[in-house]
This record gives C-alpha cells, sequence and structure tokens, in this order.
C-alpha cells in the first residue's frame, strides 16, 4: 500500500471518527433543554409560539423543537408539569420574581390538596405571557388595517404596525435573539419577562423609534 492510500484511509477514518462524535453528542450529550417563545406564527400556533427547544451546548446551537401551547408552557415554567426544561419543576416565575398577577392559592386541609375548580382554571395563567405580542406590533394583528377605535388592550408597543424599530430590535438582543422572530429562552427569556412589567422599561422601549 503507497503513502497516498495511506493518507487517503486515514483521512476518510478521521472524518467519519469526527461524524460519528457529533451525531452522538447531538443525539445523547451536551444537550440543555430550554422552555423558548417565538413571536412567529406557524399553522400550529397563534401569534406566538412556544416550545421545548433542545440546545447543543457545545455549539450553541437549536438542534430540536417541540412546540407546546401556551397554557403548557405556563405550567411548565411554573413547575406544575415536569419537562427536561424543568426537571426539579421549580417556579421559574418565582425565581426570577415575576409577578404572574394570580393570588390565587391551591387550597390545603390536613395536607391534603383540596379539588378546587378556581384553582384549576387558574393554573396556566401568567399575565406577562399576554403582553409578547406587543414586542412586534403596534396594534394586535387579529385587527385588519383599516380598523379604529382599537382599545388600549389590543395596542402594542411597536414603533410600527407589523415590526419594532431597529432600536427596539437592537434592544431585545440584550434579551437572547437576533431578532424579534428568533427563539428567546433561558435567563434572558426571563428577565425580558420581568423587565416587560417595568413600565419605565415599556416607556423606553415605546419611545425607541427610528
Amino acid at each position: 500500500m503507497n503513502i497516498f492510500k495511506i493518507h487517503i484511509i486515514t483521512f476518510i477514518l478521521l472524518i467519519w471518527s469526527v461524524s460519528t462524535k457529533s451525531q452522538k453528542r447531538v443525539n445523547d450529550y451536551g444537550i440543555k433543554y430550554e422552555l423558548a417563545f417565538s413571536i412567529n406564527p406557524t399553522v400550529h400556533s397563534g401569534v406566538v409560539t412556544y416550545a421545548v427547544l433542545g440546545i447543543d451546548t457545545l455549539e450553541n446551537k437549536i438542534v430540536r423543537t417541540r412546540q407546546i401551547d401556551e397554557a403548557t408552557f405556563v405550567l411548565y415554567c411554573k413547575g406544575i408539569y415536569k419537562t427536561k426544561a424543568n426537571p426539579k419543576r421549580i417556579n421559574l416565575f418565582k425565581k426570577y420574581d415575576i409577578d404572574c398577577g394570580v393570588i390565587i392559592e391551591p387550597i390545603m386541609k390536613k395536607g391534603v390538596l383540596v379539588n378546587d375548580t378556581l384553582w384549576e382554571e387558574m393554573k396556566p395563567l401568567c399575565l406577562p405571557i399576554y403582553d409578547i405580542w406587543k414586542l412586534k406590533y403596534a396594534v394586535h394583528p387579529h385587527y385588519p388595517k383599516a380598523a379604529t377605535n382599537i382599545p388600549d388592550e389590543d395596542k402594542g408597543w411597536a414603533a410600527q404596525r407589523y415590526l419594532p424599530s431597529a432600536k427596539q430590535s437592537q434592544l431585545l438582543q440584550q434579551y437572547g435573539g437576533k431578532s424579534v422572530s428568533d427563539f428567546f429562552y433561558g435567563d434572558g427569556m426571563f428577565r425580558l419577562f420581568k423587565d416587560m412589567q417595568d413600565w419605565d422599561w415599556i416607556e423606553t422601549y415605546k419611545g425607541l423609534l427610528d
């Protein structure tokens, strides 16, 4: 076997080894799961898309996406449901000092949880979640362009009807998204939820015009 063939075989084996290790890492190792949202509607979501992401921590890129609904997202964040993104069932809203605006607590009698209808209805609620769309839109997108007399609750914070300004987008990059349509997740997402409850932050965001 000449030197040229030896080099070719060595090169092929090297490529196979790197490819195998890379595939194994994606399939089994180095994956961190995160709860996430994106203001990028799909055929299976509303204005906001919620998901559990698998992040390749070695390459810092999204390798898995499992879409979930809004209620499941909130229940995962609260730790009421278990997920790979919150296996210890920590109340992540409480951890990041986010006020969900719901003060109803489960009813306990002699250490036993009482089946309470109102508590069950309140579990999937968290007020900041309902304002996510306002980061991208000046008016809720379910309104036609010709609509008038828009109520305040359906007015967003974006500088343009369907997009934030360049300066607003630049501010959002501090929370992890390269654009407003990207996934926000992890610490940056919860910091964003927290700041969205600050009226000074909201006014600053609304004032970032091009």
